[in-house]
């Protein structure tokens, strides 16, 4: 298979760490026309995933400087004790020229403290309008669902259609089930929002601790793509269209030998010529970070022998200590594509080798 050339730019945003949290979740968004949003999220360090503000910045130059980032309103509700909580991930639909968000509710029994049925936290997929010129949140709506469970969470890397569909990847968990399962759901914008067109087969995690969570899709050369996170190893499958996807299989080098990901996400990265995947891995010389989570490597996928070429590894991000787990991929254009992430200052101390919760961005250029 033909490798593909590319060269690639780091840049880095809002450095700064308090000691007390930490950015988290940062993500661009562009309309391909100059405008570019950049959100994250506020973490607090003593705990276990709790969240407190979102934050958004704006840029007008197509992402060479932003404004200082403001709080995005929050839109938390209260009833009989319990507190919902919202997080979202904006989007952007070129062909909609439409900007939206996409997430879940979170339901606390106190600040800290989230509800727990069946082992997990309950989570309902949402959707929300965004106001591009308030920079902010207008209302938020229910995102339907096709399958009875305590949780479903839709994920930020999907595919938009011309005719203005998009096809949504979510992991779930069933009422019946302690494992995790994912899907990809096809959704049509209609007056009251999102409306549910189709739903896929769900893949099952059977076999391992926790299921399959957190995948991405993505389409290259007629193919659609879906990455797996599972706590032992990262894994794929494939689909011819969309809904219906193959047996997963680990990701391996060219021997055959496992790349090294696990319980962690992974995403696709498509080139003009190529596909990639953008992952993390053991065996980096990085024992000391969290679950192995930085550098954050990419490396193309050879889709006729269904593995990653070990030579055309690529560190995007480097190592300063911080994990790099959490990160998103915009699709700038033909020429263009970013990977966004900041450096997650969990375990406390890890600043010692050199991070301060910048938020960086790869700006990887196809020739």
């Amino acid at each position: 298979m033909e490798k593909v050339v590319f060269s690639y730019e780091r840049d880095r945003f809002f450095p700064g760490f308090d000691g007390k949290t930490c950015k988290v979740y940062p993500a661009m968004v562009t309309d391909g026309a100059g405008t570019v949003f950049l959100t994250y999220q506020d973490l607090l360090l003593t705990g276990s995933d709790v969240f407190y503000d979102c934050h958004i910045a704006k840029s007008t130059d197509g992402g060479k400087s932003f404004s200082e980032p403001n709080i995005l309103k929050r839109m938390d509700t209260y009833q009989d004790g319990i507190r919902k909580t919202y997080s979202l991930e904006l989007l952007y639909h070129k062909h909609q020229k439409k900007w939206f968000g996409l997430g879940c509710s979170l339901s606390y029994a106190d600040d800290n403290h989230p509800i727990i049925r069946n082992g997990v936290s309950i989570a309902e997929p949402v959707m929300a309008e965004f106001d591009v010129a308030l920079g902010d949140w207008t209302g938020i709506k229910p995102l339907a669902f096709p399958f009875a469970c305590v949780s479903a969470v839709p994920m930020p890397q999907l595919i938009a259609f011309e005719n203005g569909d998009i096809l949504v990847p979510f992991y779930y968990q069933p009422e019946d089930d302690l494992c995790c399962r994912t899907v990809t759901v096809r959704y049509a914008f209609g007056e009251n929002g999102l409306e549910l067109k189709e739903a896929g087969e769900p893949i099952s995690g059977a076999g391992y601790q926790r299921g399959f969570c957190e995948p991405a899709v993505a389409v290259f050369d007629g193919t659609y793509y879906m990455t797996l996170r599972s706590d032992e190893i990262g894994m794929f499958s494939e689909s011819a269209d969309g809904l219906h996807f193959s047996e997963p299989k680990p990701f391996v080098w060219e021997n055959g030998e496992p790349i090294g990901n696990y319980n962690t996400m992974l995403h696709w990265i498509v080139g003009k010529q190529g596909i990639f995947l953008a992952y993390t891995r053991k065996g980096a010389h990085n024992d000391h970070v969290f679950r192995h989570r930085a550098p954050l490597f990419m490396a193309q996928f050879d889709t006729e022998t269904k593995c990653l070429l070990r030579d055309t590894e690529t560190i995007l991000v480097p190592e300063l200590g911080a994990r790099l787990g959490n990160f998103h991929i915009t699709d700038v254009s033909a020429d263009e594509t970013w990977l966004v992430v900041a450096e997650w200052m969990q375990p406390i101390g890890c600043e010692k080798y050199g991070s301060d919760n910048t938020i960086w961005r790869t700006r990887i250029l196809w020739k």
